[in-house]
């Protein structure tokens, strides 16, 4: 299924979902003024914004009252959307991202053994966007990039920073293997290449 569709049927399912929820909500006896409360703390946690509302003025002003919805309509979807593009931009279903802040190896030989144990092959040195140089080690269904080549001198095992892509019980095995053998770790970033 494409992007657009994926997008497309996330906004129907929202949109329905809101709906079944308004029918609960008119079929059954409520207190309006605990449940416009409701919707804008919700609306204000998620937002990050913990300023006081006057219930009242939600209460008074129906055009209020369903902006407020829509709003927290819309974040849920863009949320859900936002989901969805980082799975298409990984690779789909059932791949993953991991990255390693600065991490060094006690030597090359150490590195080595970590790249031999989800046979990875390289490094292939390649220029990015930005004019640095990284070096990329890949095998069928997993990439590891890092800053640094830990095979040669001159620092042999320090990789600098590191983001690995691809099949997920892949790049699980190798970041195990990575957290076994490295000597230093400075930071992690489950789910996301954040430093590469």
């Amino acid at each position: 299924m494409s992007i657009r569709k994926k997008i497309r049927q996330l906004i129907v399912e929202e949109m329905k979902d809101d709906d079944e929820e308004e029918e609960v909500i008119q079929g059954e006896e409520h207190d309006e003024e605990e449940d416009v409360e409701e919707r804008v703390g919700v609306e204000n946690a998620e937002s990050g914004n913990y300023y006081k509302v006057n219930k009242s003025h939600a209460l008074n002003n129906p055009q209020k009252y369903n902006k407020i919805r829509e709003n927290a309509l819309r974040r849920v979807v863009r949320k859900r959307i936002h989901e969805v593009v980082q799975e298409a931009r990984v690779g789909g279903e059932g791949q993953m991202e991991y990255g390693f802040d600065l991490t060094e190896f006690r030597n090359a030989k150490s590195f080595r053994s970590v790249i031999d144990t989800v046979g990875l092959k390289g490094p292939k040195k390649e220029t990015t966007d930005y004019g640095t140089e990284q070096y990329v080690f890949e095998t069928d269904g997993l990439r590891l990039v890092t800053s640094e080549n830990p095979l040669e001198r001159p620092e042999p095992g320090y990789a600098s920073y590191m983001g690995i892509t691809g099949e997920a019980r892949k790049v699980q095995k190798l970041v195990d293997a990575i957290k076994e053998k490295a000597a230093y770790i400075k930071g992690e970033s489950p789910g996301q290449r954040d430093y590469i």
